[in-house]
């Protein structure tokens, strides 16, 4: 798949992303990506916030790390 197909597909969590400490300010979340029933290599949902206002300030993003030559 290239990008623009990545980003154009609908996607599900491969598994249910859990809350946990980064350090002492920061809470992350991250997990896998699946499109058509398919784990996506290098595709992740990751999720960011800051510990003392996790349901203010909150980051939401798609990562994509293509694996070169794999």
């Amino acid at each position: 798949m290239d990008l623009p197909e990545i980003m154009a597909s609908d996607k599900l969590f491969a598994s249910r992303p859990v809350w946990k400490h980064r350090d002492r300010d920061w809470l992350f979340a991250t997990a896998p990506v699946k499109i058509e029933g398919v784990v996506v290599e290098g595709l992740k949902f990751r999720a960011t916030a800051l510990a003392c206002r996790p349901d203010q300030s909150v980051t939401f993003q798609i990562e994509y790390c293509r694996l070169f030559g794999a």
